[in-house]
């Protein structure tokens, strides 16, 4: 998955999240729309949520593998 597919990911479900959630099957739908597996999504989001919730104006949601 590069990088850009995982900004996309952290877009659409920016768009659906509101007053602190995100939407019913959110996830579910995200997986379906990139043909990935749900934990993929649930773990790219989790990582953009915690660079939101430090007030981090950019969040880096990049791969962690190196090379």
């Amino acid at each position: 998955m590069t990088n850009e597919q995982r900004q996309a990911i952290v877009h659409s479900l920016i768009l659906q999240y509101s007053e602190g959630k995100s939407k019913k099957n959110a996830i579910s739908d995200a997986a379906a729309t990139f043909n990935v597996h749900q934990k993929t999504i649930s773990v790219i989001w989790n990582r953009a949520k915690a660079a939101f919730d430090s007030n981090d104006m950019v969040c880096n949601v990049d791969s962690l593998k190196k090379g």
